[in-house]
């Protein structure tokens, strides 16, 4: 299992919150909600599948909604400051045309620097790794050398909620990917802390909110080269390396000047 780096750009700062174990980067989303636009070509749409799946499994058990608008792509390297505010995930050869390193997978967030408020989001997915979606053991037989996407994804949409690695207790943001599935108790009170539940006013559900769908498969069909980006995120990409494990991602936070 190969050791994925949790990328810090222009002096953000990681720390443990106060009460609990979970572990936040202290920035979050104005409202508990956020909207992904999912169009990953291949596969005969079980990436996209798959991705939806993943927001389902945040979705039921957290304050937070992520909602969905599916065949329509978000360019997880667009720069919000000069193009509209899209939300994205895709499979690209290279982090936003910075060599991938250990990493299979990352997200980047954008964050305006005197409010810590999260305004974009991207997942990339290492499109020079093997991929599929399954259950079970991670890498276990039939999939050994396999990927498995959805819990990936699940993984990489906590650090969209704004969770960071957490070694110290079992959670689907450990660092290093194995057989959680779903985030866990310590997953779930780290979203909690970050979106509190409203007294007495439970969510509602959007008529865009995502469903799990049970398809698993395996495919070496990510796409064309038409996602694949090369455009720079922006910013300093030399970030720190702070460790962690094979198979899920770290954050790479990039800062927006707030007025």
């Amino acid at each position: 299992m190969r050791h994925l780096s949790l990328l810090l750009v222009l002096s953000i700062v990681v720390f443990s919150t106060p009460v609990g174990t979970y572990v936040t980067d202290g920035d979050t989303w104005p409202e508990a909600r956020t909207v992904f636009h999912v169009d990953i070509p291949g596969a005969d749409g079980l990436w996209d599948d798959a991705f939806e799946s993943a927001m389902f499994r945040w979705n039921d058990v957290t304050n937070f909604e992520f909602r969905i608008v599916r065949n329509s792509y978000g360019d997880p390297c667009s720069d919000p400051n000069v193009s509209a505010v899209r939300n994205g995930v895709a499979f690209y050869d290279s982090i936003c045309g910075t060599d991938w390193s250990d990493e299979i997978a990352i997200t980047i967030a954008w964050v305006i620097n005197n409010t810590d408020e999260i305004v974009q989001a991207g997942v990339l997915f290492n499109r020079q790794e093997d991929w599929g979606v399954y259950s079970g053991p991670y890498w276990g037989d039939p999939y050994f050398g396999i990927n498995d996407f959805r819990r990936i994804a699940v993984h990489e949409l906590g650090h969209c909620l704004g969770l960071d690695h957490e070694d110290s207790e079992t959670a689907i943001m450990q660092s290093l990917a194995g057989d959680i599935e779903y985030p866990t108790a310590d997953d779930i009170a780290g979203v909690a802390f970050l979106y509190p539940f409203p007294a007495g006013n439970p969510p509602d559900s959007s008529s865009d909110s995502p469903q799990e769908i049970p398809r698993e498969g395996v495919s070496s069909d990510t796409g064309n080269d038409n996602n694949a980006g090369a455009n720079n995120v922006g910013g300093d990409n030399s970030g720190g390396d702070s460790g962690g494990g094979g198979g899920g991602g770290g954050c790479f936070i990039t800062v927006i000047s707030g007025d």
